[in-house]
């Protein structure tokens, strides 16, 4: 893995930790998705497809949003 990926990688774990501690108590999918660190997450464009992807295969999530945003789909 190149260092660039790892910091990455590195960057959407922070913005996952923030965003699920900080939004642990809404149920508002659309409050919760107007986070700043869910914001970022999508501002990470197509890097964060794959991140995202095992997110949702390891610990589920609201994450449909951000895929739908990058992927424009």
């Amino acid at each position: 893995m190149s260092l660039i990926q790892e910091d990455i990688e590195q960057t959407f774990r922070q913005l996952v930790d923030q965003w699920r501690k900080e939004t642990r108590g809404i149920s508002s999918t659309t409050h919760a998705a107007m986070h700043p660190a869910y914001q970022q997450i999508i501002g990470m464009g197509k890097e964060a497809i794959p991140l995202l992807l095992r997110e949702l295969e390891q610990k589920s999530g609201r994450w449909f949003w951000a895929l739908k945003s990058i992927t424009r789909e």
